[in-house]
């Protein structure tokens, strides 16, 4: 049933009936987990696309040789929300209006922001608006450096938009054997199709977790922004001395404590990580039971980890692969993984029936 509909659309292409766009979104929703790496459906939908360019492909060379045998396609409909907007890295030109700053009041506040800043700070600030101007093109410079370390694609993306780094991906990237995956299909002037890894499967647990971590983000952060180098150091001896002073097992309490602070600092242009009077009203909302940073953190992971039982010694909070492949022989009480779909973290099914 699926093919047939797949090859519908196809056809319905072919006929003009449809556009590009409606082409692909179509096929992207026909398809059982055409947007998840690795899966047949992700394979599958890469074929139909195929078919489709190879359909433009034809029509574009009869057209250059005279025969007029363009197929009429179907008017473009207007752009939804969803469609984001174009670079300045895509083929096509956009026109930019020219804003008068006498209506952005926003930016004469801004007129003493190195005296007010400092200088790293303002560095890093002026550094990210020139990098807004093409962060595209930006990454794929870092990426073809020689000198740089390995770090996730979206991570790098990340620093480069002034965004907090992940560190979930960064530590499943680290222990993955396969390389992060993320793929961008154009399907029409301004919407892009992408592809990308899916949730991380390994999360940071441990002090000792998220030290390895960091010392990848602190080489991939100051690959870019290297006099940012003493602001990390001060910031990661500052967290430091958080673990220290908790018990083992209220570590997880430090780390959301970390990712708050960083995703904080990241969503503001004045605030460095060695200002800690700007983010230390965060500590006592995170690291106390009363705080309500750590209970909206509690809910959320019960949440996420509601079918597995973590009663057990060592029990890893993450999906267990022999279960979600029906092959695992341990029950969901002794064994050392969740027995949760990988896909939506629930239970009573597996992936592949999600």
């Amino acid at each position: 049933a699926i093919i047939s509909e797949c090859e519908k659309i196809v056809e319905q292409y072919h006929k003009g009936d449809i556009d590009r766009t409606e082409a692909v979104l179509k096929l992207a929703l026909t398809i059982p987990d055409s947007t998840t790496v690795g899966s047949p459906g992700s394979d599958a939908f890469a074929q139909y696309h195929a078919r489709l360019e190879e359909e433009d492909e034809r029509n574009q060379s009869a057209a250059r040789k005279g025969k007029n045998a363009q197929i009429p396609r179907a008017q473009t409909p207007p752009t939804r929300s969803f469609v984001r907007a174009a670079s300045p890295s895509d083929d096509f030109n956009i026109k930019r209006v020219k804003l008068d700053e006498q209506f952005l009041p926003w930016v004469s506040a801004d007129s003493d922001a190195e005296q007010r800043l400092g200088e790293n700070l303002n560095r890093t600030r002026l550094q990210l608006a020139e990098f807004q101007k093409d962060p595209r093109t930006v990454l794929n410079s870092v990426l073809n450096a020689t000198h740089r370390i390995s770090f996730p694609e979206s991570e790098w993306l990340a620093i480069i938009k002034g965004h907090s780094v992940n560190f979930d991906k960064v530590h499943s990237h680290r222990l993955s054997l396969a390389s992060s995956y993320k793929a961008t299909r154009r399907i029409a002037q301004g919407l892009d199709f992408v592809i990308e890894d899916p949730e991380p499967p390994n999360k940071v647990r441990s002090q000792g977790d998220w030290e390895n971590v960091w010392y990848l983000f602190f080489q991939a952060c100051t690959f870019i922004f290297p006099h940012r180098a003493d602001e990390l150091r001060a910031y990661h001896e500052w967290i430091h001395h958080r673990f220290e002073a908790c018990n083992q097992s209220i570590h997880q309490r430090v780390i959301n404590l970390d990712n708050k602070i960083r995703t904080f600092a990241a969503s503001r242009r004045d605030v460095a990580l060695d200002q800690p009077s700007k983010f230390s009203h965060f500590e006592g909302s995170y690291l106390h039971e009363w705080g309500t940073g750590h209970a909206a953190a509690s809910r959320s992971q019960e949440k996420t980890f509601s079918g597995g039982s973590t009663s057990g010694a060592g029990k890893v909070q993450a999906a267990c692969n022999r279960f979600n492949e029906e092959r695992c022989k341990n029950t969901s009480t002794t064994c050392r993984y969740l027995h949760v779909c990988s896909k939506c973290k629930r239970t009573g099914h597996t992936m592949a029936k999600c």
